[in-house]
């Protein structure tokens, strides 16, 4: 996985199975990305295309894969939501 801007990892987390955390972008926005093989230290930056980690093995939802979660809120104003879905196969 590589960082979509400047982030700063905030907060460890999880995610069943594999690791997770949670990133401040530079931009505003708040990042979740879960599934890793293991999460970064809080407080740890990265640059954008700078990698941050590895997808974790898994046999769940057809394979390796992982989660983004990205927040718009202090963008966009408490409460709101900018949605979108992509289901990516290659």
């Amino acid at each position: 996985m590589i960082a979509p801007e400047r982030i700063t990892v905030t907060c460890d987390s999880s995610s069943r199975p594999g690791d997770a955390f949670y990133a401040d972008g530079e931009s505003g926005l708040r990042y979740w990305f879960g599934h890793l093989a293991a999460a970064p230290a809080v407080g740890r930056m990265f640059a954008p295309g700078q990698a941050f980690g590895k997808v974790g093995a898994n046999t769940i939802g057809g394979g390796p894969h992982v989660h983004v979660g990205v927040n718009v809120e202090r963008l966009f104003g408490t409460g709101k939501e900018l949605k979108h879905h992509t289901n990516y196969t290659h």
